[in-house]
């Protein structure tokens, strides 16, 4: 089955899903019972063109692979037995941005070929089909491979894959270190489990209840998330991101990747040498992930992350550079924005900028996309754009579209440094204006100071540990005697520690190991079309990089001697594009005329309000009155305004929305 498809391209740009029902007891009723009702799911089995390819390697797991209007070959593959035995059955989804595998794997997959492990399933020799295989199928091979080494944290990419010894009981799920690669699981009693690339497919099998989980809708506002492990349902989780799971009649156990941290090979190093390994490897974790084929495409906000991304694609050939374009009364800050991405356009001739007309998007769509892709609210307010630009870009025939998500988090944060900084780096005048400006945005005292010189403890991690019960009974007291709390989080996601404080590296890397998955995951677009999202700022070895440099690379000073936070990132650009794009002043957010889609939107947020307040979950989670102020807040704020009032309003909306699809009481 891993054999090359008729056009490798139609599998690249084809929205793709697989599934599988496992149990140690080899239950054949069950397995069959819960495939059949996944296949039968909803979105999936309405996907136009789809097409299926289903095995069964053993008696104790089945598992089928689908695709909308190609071949899901590429989704089935074997894998090298560690002891040389019968090859492994490997299924998922699976792409590596490591090229060096391609010469180091494939000659150790000759143990085991030529077995059949299933009727009309034929292992791959790669001494044969190396260069016609699809690149999904080399790379599933190169990931059971390192996972089946105990190499699994060499293994940078978006993944969801499974492997399994036909002679054994016994199943190992893997996931990408980020969470990109969507991997779901229910466990169902007698010690059988399902796992399927779509929740929806979960929901439909027999035994998983679509009950919402109360905690899961909780974090929801909180942080936009339930947790990397956890979902919206009650019976439904998360496969670990960057672990290898292995289910078997004894249970459960993990092998977690190495944790990510300060790369060793640079501790100690000078500054200038720390800097060039950064630069090195942010080049090559970009070029890693460019496409084999097809446009190269890439959504342009037109700040430094996506600048940086920007010239290194652009020295390696043409770009098609996807922007929003602002319409009429757009405040001026965002109508700079579009002087910025103009400027890189000239500045980097292989770089072709498409303005993509965003004045008809409607806000409240993307809860849709959300529920139809994951079975979730929508946890992120700016996706309209996203979508937008990402339906553009697949249109031009791209199926990657590389982007900037991810700098923030590491690379270039913008967050404001910790009030110790001021201090270590000799701004001393400027505390104090500082701790009166925070104050003045409503900030209390305690977490004023708390925040800015003390250890952080990050509250979406302490938050999670109170799951399930207490935070039921504590997080809405939270929610509703601190609004301005989870705002903020909201706002920030669970990076709201990493302002800097790189003297304690272990909790910063345990934050970004913890990154919001969305920000990575494929988009699914109309016509049974998908196109992938390349973070290249979200790379273990570029951050590995970072974790290791000295505060003195990311706070330094501009061109007119002030302090100034992305230093590091303006220092990687200065080589590549003219001094005005690398010493531009921090770009505000590039969402095309927010305030005006807000206000549009408003009306049937308040039509929707007594619907929304049916559910019981909405009722306990959200203080009606307070949500109804901000409404008519808005109504009275100027567009500029409206950015600031999005998550208070749209997060109770999406809940909401969620819970209206589920059916929920």
């Amino acid at each position: 089955m891993s054999g090359p498809t008729e056009d490798p391209d139609a599998f690249e740009r084809a929205q793709r899903w697989f599934a599988g029902a496992f149990d140690p007891r080899g239950r054949a009723d069950l397995l069959e019972a819960a495939m059949r009702a996944m296949r039968a799911a909803p979105p999936v089995a309405d996907a136009p063109g789809l097409r299926w390819r289903e095995a069964a390697p053993s008696p104790f797991l089945r598992v089928a692979a689908a695709a909308a209007g190609a071949d899901p070959a590429p989704m089935m593959t074997a894998a090298p037995a560690p002891d040389g035995g019968p090859a492994l059955f490997a299924a998922g989804d699976a792409t590596l941005f490591a090229p060096e595998f391609d010469q180091a794997f494939d000659p150790g997959f000759a143990p085991g070929f030529g077995q059949t492990l299933v009727p009309g399933f034929r292992p791959t020799d790669p001494a044969r089909d190396a260069g016609t295989a699809p690149r999904a199928a080399r790379d599933l091979r190169r990931l059971a491979a390192l996972a089946a080494a105990g190499r699994l944290d060499e293994a940078e990419g978006v993944f969801a894959a499974l492997m399994h010894d036909p002679r054994r009981p016994a199943l190992t799920l893997l996931r990408d270190r980020w969470g990109h690669g969507p991997l779901w699981i229910a466990r169902l009693a007698g010690g059988a489990t399902l796992f399927a690339s779509s929740p929806h497919m979960l929901l439909a099998a027999p035994g998983v209840s679509r009950t919402p989980d109360f905690a899961a809708c909780a974090l929801f506002l909180a942080a936009r998330q339930p947790g990397p492990e956890h979902a919206y349902f009650a019976d439904i989780a998360q496969a670990p991101p960057g672990a290898a799971l292995r289910l078997g009649p004894e249970g459960e156990s993990r092998r977690a990747v190495a944790p990510l941290g300060p790369d060793p090979a640079l501790g100690g190093r000078p500054a200038d040498e720390i800097a060039q390994a950064v630069a090195e490897r942010a080049r090559a974790a970009t070029l890693a992930r460019a496409p084999g084929s097809g446009p190269t495409a890439m959504m342009l906000s037109g700040g430094l992350d996506s600048a940086l991304i920007a010239a290194h694609l652009a020295a390696r050939g043409p770009v098609e550079a996807f922007a929003s374009v602002l319409g009429p009364g757009a405040d001026p800050a965002l109508t700079d924005e579009r002087a910025h991405q103009r400027a890189l356009a000239h500045a980097l001739p292989g770089l072709r900028l498409h303005e993509t007309p965003a004045g008809d998007l409607d806000l409240l769509a993307p809860s849709a996309h959300w529920w139809r892709q994951a079975a979730s609210p929508n946890p992120d307010v700016m996706h309209a754009t996203q979508l937008l630009l990402a339906q553009a870009a697949a249109d031009l025939g791209a199926h990657a579209l590389f982007s900037g998500f991810g700098g923030d988090f590491a690379l270039s944060s913008h967050g404001e440094p910790a009030l110790f900084e001021f201090l270590v780096t000799g701004r001393w005048r400027a505390l104090a204006p500082e701790l009166a400006r925070r104050r003045a945005a409503g900030g209390r005292w305690r977490n004023i100071l708390l925040g800015g010189f003390v250890k952080p403890l990050p509250i979406y991690e302490a938050w999670r540990r109170l799951r399930p019960d207490a935070a039921a009974r504590e997080l809405p007291a939270i929610l509703r005697t601190d609004p301005a709390i989870a705002a903020r989080l909201a706002q920030t996601g669970c990076s709201a520690h990493l302002r800097y404080h790189r003297t304690v590296a272990a909790e910063e890397a345990a934050a970004l190991a913890a990154l919001p998955a969305w920000t990575g995951q494929a988009h699914d677009l109309p016509g049974g079309r998908r196109i992938a999202q390349r973070l290249p700022l979200l790379d273990a070895r570029l951050l590995r990089a970072v974790l290791a440099a000295p505060v003195s690379l990311k706070l330094g000073r501009g061109p007119d001697g002030r302090w100034r936070n992305r230093a590091l990132i303006r220092a990687l650009l200065r080589p590549l594009v003219p001094p005005a794009i690398a010493e531009r002043e921090d770009k505000d957010l590039f969402q095309p005329d927010f305030g005006r889609l807000m206000r549009a939107a408003l009306p049937r947020i308040r039509a929707d309000a007594p619907e929304l307040a049916r559910s019981e979950i909405w009722r306990a989670l959200i203080d009606a009155e307070r949500w109804r102020a901000a409404l008519d807040e808005a109504g009275r704020a100027p567009d500029a305004a409206l950015l600031s009032l999005a998550h208070p309003i749209l997060l109770p909306w999406q809940l909401g929305d969620f819970l209206r699809r589920t059916g929920a009481p």
